[in-house]
């Protein structure tokens, strides 16, 4: 069964910048149906996706802006799009990396670990008395 994908999930903005005329924009121009979509949409509607159709003599790239700030432009030129899906979700599980460290967690000292637990074990002997 095929993993599900939201290509849009954590991104504010996609940014499209290629020539239409130009045999290098390929696999950009297979990608763009991936995040336009009716399904995709619905998933994310907050995410904006917007063209820029450069003059001739440009490099086919995808700007993405995430929900925290972050901006990250992917170049399209000698990528398949498998390659560019990949690129897009491997920034994504950047990004959640990043955030897992920012969030403080309480300090565990090599003490507290190697300190045993103190349970009683609970037999139910007692209660047939």
């Amino acid at each position: 069964m095929r993993e599900k994908l939201n290509l849009l999930s954590k991104l504010k903005s996609i940014v499209y910048k290629f020539d239409p005329m130009d045999p290098k924009t390929r696999s950009i121009r297979s990608f763009i149906p991936l995040t336009t979509c009716k399904r995709t949409r619905q998933l994310a509607p907050e995410c904006k996706i917007s063209f820029d159709l450069s003059p001739q003599n440009s490099t086919p790239e995808i700007n993405i802006k995430f929900v925290s700030g972050l901006e990250k432009s992917i170049k399209t030129e000698t990528l398949e799009l498998d390659s560019i899906v990949e690129s897009i979700e491997l920034l994504k599980k950047g990004m959640r990396i990043e955030e897992i460290e920012k969030m403080k967690s309480v300090e565990t000292t090599l003490q507290d670990i190697l300190q045993p637990v103190n349970k009683k074990k609970d037999t139910g002997a007692k209660a047939n008395r």
